[in-house]
């Protein structure tokens, strides 16, 4: 598809605001860290790839929402299953590396707490 991970947190963002929030591009930009100009072109980007739209805002017409369309947001399904399986297959290796890590502190802490001759 040829999402960039900063498109990818754009929809995150979006799909994540919180109830009433309005998720202006100001919104994204605040929460991505991002300038606007920024946003705006990776709004630009999704929106070509049907992945979010902007809607006119009810309340004050002059304000542009964003909102997932339903190919962004099964976009995001799949995006979160994927990651999911990765950290699944990832996990063995992960505790393995953590009782290293754990054995090698372990090790240092003993050495530090002998008495030296």
């Amino acid at each position: 598809m040829g999402l960039q991970p900063q498109q990818h947190q754009l929809l995150l963002q979006i799909a994540g605001a919180p109830a009433g929030a309005t998720t202006t591009i100001a919104y994204a930009a605040g929460r991505l860290g991002l300038r606007h100009n920024s946003v705006v072109e990776l709004v630009d980007r999704s929106e070509k790839q049907r992945l979010l739209k902007r809607v006119e805002d009810q309340a004050d017409r002059r304000r542009v929402l964003l909102r997932l369309t339903r190919k962004g947001e099964r976009l995001l399904l799949q995006l979160a299953d994927e990651h999911a399986s990765e950290l699944h297959d990832m996990a063995p290796r992960l505790a393995s590396v953590l009782h290293r890590i754990e054995a090698t502190r372990s090790g240092s802490s003993s050495k530090e707490k002998a008495p030296s001759k």
